[in-house]
């Protein structure tokens, strides 16, 4: 009898086991469960929202730390360019001033954002063109500029204004083809090992 008490009692010890096992399994279920749609739009938001915030703090960066070839950088030093200029004051009168365009509202004021282009040139060098408008009491002027990694902090690639009411142009810088040659120079030296074949560097 005593033999048959035991046997009987393994299989609630068994039972009692895998009760523990299944709670356990039952805990590690409901942790891992699936995500909800609702979960992903959850945290798709957070996931635009941390975006939104790295891009401020990118924007604001740049307004307070420029670069020299960041479009307020390049627009700044063009302005003070262009009003030192005897020949830009005589088009244009004085006081001065230099705004961006709003495309979309057709209105044109300082705190407009200039046209910008950033972009990669053949030197390896990084470009960074604006345009703006240049007014005064006499007449109006459209502004081309470019800036480049590669020149000083206060050089410009070319700065050029064009008198909207007579057509006139003020060059005040144009060193295109003086950095075409140079790239051109460099391509050439660089390609002498390989049977003296020369890179045609393109134009700026």
């Amino acid at each position: 009898e005593g033999g048959d008490g035991e046997a009987a009692e393994e299989p609630e010890e068994e039972h009692d086991e895998f009760a523990e096992d299944e709670e356990e399994f039952d805990e590690e279920a409901v942790d891992s469960e699936p995500w909800t749609v609702w979960s992903y739009i959850y945290a798709a938001g957070w996931i635009l929202v941390a975006c939104g915030v790295a891009g401020a703090i990118y924007v604001a960066a740049e307004e307070l730390f420029p670069s020299s070839v960041s479009p307020n950088a390049v627009f700044n030093r063009a302005t003070e360019e262009l009003k030192s200029r005897d020949d830009v004051k005589r088009l244009l009168g004085e006081p001065l001033k230099a705004y961006g365009m709003d495309h979309g509202g057709r209105t044109e004021g300082r705190r407009n954002l200039v046209d910008s282009a950033k972009y990669q040139a053949e030197d390896g060098s990084t470009r960074q063109r604006i345009q703006f408008t240049l007014e005064g009491p006499h007449s109006r002027a459209r502004v081309w500029a470019e800036a480049s990694s590669a020149l000083p902090a206060n050089g410009f690639v070319y700065l050029i204004a064009k008198d909207m009411r007579s057509g006139r142009f003020v060059v005040a810088v144009d060193r295109r083809a003086e950095l075409a040659a140079a790239a051109a120079a460099k391509s050439r030296q660089g390609s002498g090992g390989m049977g003296g074949l020369a890179g045609v560097g393109g134009s700026l």
